[in-house]
């Protein structure tokens, strides 16, 4: 195992653009353990994808659980539209039982939609609704926006 001592004795040399490292100018100490011997700019290169692709996995992972378990709350303890039954994840969405959710989407978008209504203990007066029912009320009610 590599060990700073080690380090300080031997010359070492970037793996991927050989300039010479130079401990705390061009390479983090911590580095040494694993022995990927990169300098700084080399390791942010290399790791900035990896990092990048592994933070949006998390990302993506979270948000799919906390949408799930939104709408299942307002499915009435399933995963499927209250009105017609629809199941498919991809095409249910949270409706305003008595309308008035255009200022609501307007401040809180995509995710931190659904974050607020979790913060606020998952209110009551929502629902969900698969998108053919959704535009089936709106059309009912007339919201939509004449052009």
């Amino acid at each position: 195992m590599a060990t700073i001592e080690n380090f300080k004795t031997l010359e070492h040399f970037c793996l991927d653009c050989g300039i010479k490292l130079v401990l705390g100018e061009n390479m983090n100490p911590a580095r040494i353990r694993n022995g990927s011997y990169r300098c700084h700019k080399c390791w942010r290169t290399k790791y900035k994808t990896i990092l990048r692709k592994s933070i949006q996995k998390s990302h993506n992972m979270q948000r799919g659980e906390l949408r799930v378990e939104v709408l299942r709350y307002y499915g009435n303890g399933k995963l499927a539209c209250v009105c017609c039954g629809f199941s498919d994840f991809r095409a249910l969405s949270i409706d305003h039982v008595d309308g008035g959710g255009r200022e609501e989407r307007r401040k809180y978008r995509g995710l931190s939609y659904l974050r607020q209504l979790k913060k606020r203990g998952l209110p009551k007066g929502y629902q969900t609704l698969c998108m053919n029912c959704q535009f089936i009320k709106a059309f009912e009610r007339k919201e939509f926006i004449e052009v």
